[in-house]
């Protein structure tokens, strides 16, 4: 908004030139880029203002434009406050002129942004479409300035938490700038990024992603890399990439923009401090608060020097500082330095949605702390402010009402806690479903149902712990399995297969007119339009998918008897369980940071040998460690103990539903009995069978035993396992790029021993040559009983320029390979296929899951196909023998009358106990897979 405010104050008069500016305060004034150098601008009008009120004082209308400019100028030093008592003088002098002379209409603009900024958003919203109304009375068929007007009318809305209707006016903006304005424009890219900053705010991350993506691509199309917009897109994109919890991805991007902005800006920049917070921030968020501690006292520093005590920018800063504080245990710091932003913010801004973040961040600092009554009541000041502020859909506002509750209980009251919370918790949660919104890695969401899980803990609450605990937990594989599911129900089926086709065309449309654009004018309108036809086709359609929830008589009755549902859930500080069996309820909390479990998991993994010859593996010349049998033992202690522990250990069948870091636990492989003298420690899988429940609950359970049998694998490859970085097509790399890793010699044997012990007549194999990204394509994947992959996995970066999983195929011979032929077949590609595989099988090198509290609940091999349709998955945490890997496959997809898991528990358990394989009895060996079902 504030960057609109400059541009369009800029545009009213022409600057002068040469000795004039020297001479004439009011030329040397109007002279000074105010966007570039807004300070600048405040001491030139400021000293212009007595001549111009001396001039000008029989043309008031020039006045008027005087004015609005040194408003704007104050402005773009966030003293908003001096800037509107300027711009409402402005507003009757600019009256004199015609209601739709541009200088009269710019000076309403910006008289209604500064009453926004004041808190006065319905005011300014009015007076925006009045504007808006009179631009489309002139160009009935759109012009620039309509979509400036409609842009701005977005950033009210949006200030004011009315999403939708921010989104709505922003993606006419959008529309219009595209049809008018050439695609990298600098109003085009700057309308993409603040439309993608609206659905994030919303919780549309999808969408969100397109058109930050939309907005770096106009942008790397037509600007420099160190252009102050293009920086801002890419700060953008990396802020979508975080609100996901995708730091991995968005690191990079922050380390190439932060050089970016000191090169062109130099340190004591507000662009370059606000860089340095959102790095920090990300850091942060990542788990790693000391390496955020430097960027964010720094933002900080830079920030109370350039910028007003009030101002919200330097408050952002010291908040994101303040969250730092907290998690590294300096809570009267970050107290102290809240309660500063706090008071400097009331001074102009009391009513600022800002300041009601800092309170309620103020308040968790004090409840940390055993001040629950001041807790309480920094709790209420935030919900004061929010309920006259924001929309009553807006996610701060509910998640403030379910920390009001929780604040609630905390000081004894559980009743009147959870009649405070469950309203707001009921409407987020529909919201979120609506937004397919996957809770567990959107921070917009997120935080305010891990609250909902600590109140329910709190209250011993059943029905809604089960509830908050399969929403946290069901993750991206479960809105991967919600549209799997959907195929099954005609109408739904259809909607969504062609909300995914609609949005892979929407990618493709998008490149197209970019590369149309000034070629091809025909050509780009076409794709413009088709783009705008998919827009408004996708509008509404997020609606498609029901909700995955069941309440407890729906999970039990799921349930066999002998079987136990167990949900762990990883908050900041602990962790909590909830098990539950066709009888008996129980709840279990640890107290034990994110950080240290995460730490604990990792290095239960690290101490993993998984041998040269494993498939997948890169020699590195090191020794063999040993299992950490400790760390094991460690680890069940805290998912079980107590009740818990007793439901669990008296059901011999196991369904986990968890998510982060804790689905690359290998449960399997667990202590549940330390070893003694002269005896060997007892493993989890020597007295349950284990499950991996996707989606949350009820899975599938479907039987692979009936069906044709797919296998694909053996690709020809000539390289080595350590033959070193490879390069990918993105990176200008080469076909024989990926023929060069190495092949994999038992993979055939292994398709051919499946195929004989459980393929049909109607089976298919497709080995080396045969083995073609064409030919998958090109096979019947329904009617499967089982689909098997025998090949390498790569996870995005394992080759240069790898942007997503992938499974290794045989790349077309050299000069006939198209980019759907390359041997590589991507996650996204896996989507596009359609199967009903009973089971799919990835015994490639680590295609369970992530390693931290914030990765994808699988990998992106593991949801692709369950969103191609298929109904379980048998994955592995490291890579796997290839003899292993037969023997583990066969054995679970042969038809039985018991469950998979039990299966897969009784295969693992013969070979533990076969001496002619070597290290058949060690975990490495034996505790890599796992089965789960959708």
């Amino acid at each position: 908004m504030r960057a609109m405010i400059l541009a369009t104050a800029l545009s009213m008069a022409p600057a002068a030139q040469g000795m004039a500016a020297t001479q004439d305060p009011i030329a040397a004034a109007r002279s000074i880029d105010i966007e570039a150098d807004p300070a600048g601008a405040v001491a030139a009008w400021q000293a212009a203002l007595p001549a111009a009120r001396a001039r000008f004082r029989a043309t008031p209308a020039e006045l008027g434009q005087v004015l609005v400019r040194y408003g704007s100028a104050l402005i773009g030093v966030g003293r908003d406050k001096e800037a509107l008592p300027l711009l409402e003088e402005a507003a009757p002098l600019l009256a004199v002129l015609p209601p739709g002379d541009p200088a009269r209409l710019t000076g309403a603009i910006a008289l209604a942004l500064g009453r926004a900024s004041a808190g006065r958003t319905a005011e300014a919203v009015a007076m925006l479409e009045e504007v808006a109304a009179i631009q489309r009375a002139a160009a009935p068929g759109g012009s620039t300035a309509l979509a400036e007007t409609l842009f701005n009318i977005g950033s009210v809305e949006q200030q004011a938490g009315h999403l939708s209707t921010a989104a709505e006016r922003v993606e006419e903006a959008l529309a219009l700038h595209r049809r008018l304005s050439p695609p990298d424009a600098e109003v085009t890219v700057g309308t993409a990024t603040s439309l993608s900053s609206i659905y994030t705010q919303a919780g549309l991350l999808a969408k969100a992603e397109d058109v930050a993506r939309d907005a770096l691509a106009m942008a790397a199309r037509g600007l420099p890399q160190d252009h102050p917009l293009t920086m801002i897109t890419l700060s953008n994109y990396a802020a979508v990439l975080d609100t996901q919890g995708r730091w991995r991805e968005s690191e990079p991007l922050y380390r190439r923009l932060l050089p970016l902005r000191i090169a062109k800006l130099g340190k004591e920049a507000i662009s370059t401090a606000i860089t340095e917070s959102n790095f920090g921030r990300a850091l942060r968020l990542s788990a790693r608060p000391e390496e955020a501690l430097p960027l964010l006292e720094e933002s900080v520093r830079v920030a109370e020097r350039k910028l007003g005590a009030s101002d919200p920018r330097l408050n952002q800063f010291r908040e994101n500082l303040a969250d730092d504080y907290r998690d590294l245990g300096r809570l009267a710091d970050a107290v102290a330095l809240r309660r500063q932003a706090i008071a400097a913010f009331r001074v102009d801004f009391p009513r600022h949605f800002r300041l009601a973040s800092l309170q309620e961040g103020l308040s968790a600092d004090l409840a940390a702390l055993g001040d629950m009554a001041a807790a309480r009541a920094e709790i209420e000041q935030a919900q004061a402010i929010r309920h006259a502020t924001l929309a009553p859909d807006h996610p701060a506002l509910l998640g403030g009402e379910i920390a009001a509750g929780h604040l609630l209980a905390r000081a004894g009251d559980g009743t009147a806690g959870l009649a405070r919370a469950l309203p707001a918790y009921r409407r987020l949660a529909a919201i979120a479903n609506a937004n397919q919104t996957e809770i567990s890695r959107d921070l917009v969401f997120r935080g305010a149902f891990e609250t909902m899980a600590r109140l329910a803990w709190l209250t011993q609450d059943q029905p809604l712990a089960l509830d908050v605990a399969q929403r946290l937990v069901i993750g991206d594989s479960g809105r991967a399995i919600t549209a799997a599911l959907a195929r099954g129900r005609s109408e739904q089926a259809e909607r969504v297969r062609a909300r995914q086709d609609a949005t892979a065309r929407r990618a493709a449309l998008s490149r197209v007119a970019l590369e149309r654009y000034g070629r091809d004018s025909a050509g780009y309108e076409a794709a413009l339009a088709e783009i705008a036809k998919i827009d408004a086709a996708m509008t509404g359609q997020t609606e498609a998918t029901r909700d995955m929830i069941v309440d407890m008589d729906g999970l039990r009755g799921t349930l066999d008897r002998g079987q136990a549902q167990l949900y762990f859930v990883q908050l900041d500080d602990r962790l909590l369980s909830l098990a539950v069996d066709r009888d008996h309820v129980a709840f279990g909390d640890s107290a034990i940071g994110d950080r240290a479990l995460h730490g604990l998991v990792a290095g239960l993994r690290g101490s993993i040998d998984t041998g040269q010859q494993a498939r997948g593996a890169i020699a590195d010349g090191g020794g063999a460690p040993t299992y950490d049998g400790d760390a094991a033992a460690r680890l069940y202690d805290l998912l079980l103990h107590g009740a818990p522990r007793r439901i669990a250990e008296r059901n011999p069948r196991w369904r986990i539903a968890t998510s982060g870091s804790l689905l690359a636990v290998p449960f399997a492989a667990l202590v549940t009995q330390r070893p003694a003298a002269g005896r060997a420690p007892r493993w989890v899988i020597d007295d349950h069978a284990i499950l991996l429940a996707a989606g949350g609950s009820s899975p599938d359970g479907a039987s692979p035993g009936s069906g044709r049998f797919v296998g694909i694998g053996a690709p020809l490859l000539k390289g080595s396992a350590t033959g070193g970085a490879r390069t990918y097509r993105d990176a200008g790399g080469v076909v024989r790029d990926i023929a060069a890793l190495a092949p994999l010699p038992g993979a055939a044997h292994e398709l051919a021993a499946m195929r004989a012990k459980i393929g049909g007549p109607d089976s298919v194999v497709l080995l080396g040559a045969d083995a073609t990204e064409a030919a998958v394509r090109g096979t019947r994947l329904t009617d499967v009983g089982v689909l098997t992959f025998a090949t390498h996995g790569l996870v995005a970066g394992d080759v240069t320029g790898l942007l997503e999983p992938a499974l290794v195929l045989t790349p077309a011979a050299q000069g006939d390979a198209a980019a759907d032929d390359d041997g590589l077949l991507t996650a996204s590609e896996i989507a596009q296929l359609t199967t009903d595989a009973a089971l799919v099988v990835l015994s490639a090198c680590d295609t369970a899951a992530g390693d931290s509290r914030d990765a994808p609940a699988l990998s992106g091999l593991a949801r692709a196909f369950f969103y191609a349709g298929a109904r379980s998955l048998l994955v592995s945490h490291w890579p796997v023998r290839d003899d292993i890997a037969a023997r583990i496959t066969v054995a679970v997809a042969r038809d039985g009358r018991a469950a998979p898991e039990e299966r897969l528990r009784r295969a693992i358990l013969d070979i533990r106990r076969d001496r002619r394989m070597a290290g058949a009895d060690r975990p490495e060996t034996w505790a890599p897979f796992a089965l789960v079902s959708r």
